[in-house]
């Protein structure tokens, strides 16, 4: 409620009572009144006018829904419009798939032909009476040459019947047999000088007579590695 300040003057304001329905269904209304209100010199009463009527209801769809048969009609014809998802393209850079490889039989290892002999149960050896000791350097290196002064190399140490041939030496450090392959090839025995350095002594070639005698025969005997020194020797090129 508002009230405004006005001249001292007396007024007088007619009151219109908007009556409200009476009873359960708002049949009966009672008869319109007039209020004459005096407020006195200086105040003046303002009433907000009545609020507006509520809003008709609306009304409801009264269309049918669809059957059945006519909305799976309409999603079929949907479906048909509808294009199908592009397939994501592989991108260039993708590895190709490796072929998978065949699996190949794995080959049984190779018999070392220089291996003992099998031996049945029951069954003895006679081994050899007398060995010499051979130290063979690694294949083909030079070691009188100025080049490996100084230098470490490899060393493998064999206990060797006397009665082997010289030729046997050289297949057996070359991993062979045949003989055309052996054919160039030669080993000579070193003399060891101090301070890493070698002195070359008797050479013996594969294909020369020489080759078939017996290490015993080349003073390579049974008191080499007791009570001489061991027999160095090199397998190389002629």
């Amino acid at each position: 409620m508002l009230c405004y300040p006005f001249p001292q003057q007396t007024f007088q304001q007619h009151v219109n009572i908007v009556p409200a329905p009476v009873g359960i269904n708002g049949i009966f209304m009672p008869p319109r009144q007039e209020i004459n209100i005096n407020f006195g010199s200086r105040y003046q009463i303002a009433i907000p006018p009545p609020p507006p009527p509520p809003a008709p209801p609306k009304e409801k769809d009264k269309t049918l829904p669809p059957k059945k048969d006519e909305a799976d009609k309409k999603c079929g014809d949907k479906k048909k419009d509808q294009k199908p998802p592009k397939k994501p393209e592989a991108k260039k850079d993708a590895k190709k798939e490796e072929p998978k490889k065949k699996e190949t039989k794995k080959e049984s290892p190779k018999k070392n032909r220089f291996a003992p002999p099998p031996l049945l149960p029951g069954t003895n050896y006679m081994f050899p009476t007398e060995h010499t000791q051979l130290h063979i350097f690694q294949r083909a290196a030079k070691v009188w040459e100025d080049k490996y002064k100084g230098v470490e190399l490899k060393v493998k140490i064999f206990k060797v019947d006397t009665q082997s041939s010289v030729k046997s030496v050289i297949e057996r450090t070359l991993g062979v047999t045949d003989a055309e392959k052996c054919k160039g090839w030669a080993i000579s025995e070193v003399l060891e000088r101090g301070d890493g350095q070698w002195a070359k002594g008797s050479t013996i070639e594969y294909a020369s007579d020489k080759a078939k005698g017996t290490l015993a025969s080349m003073g390579w005997n049974a008191r080499r590695g007791d009570a001489l020194p061991p027999v160095w020797v090199v397998v190389h090129k002629a």
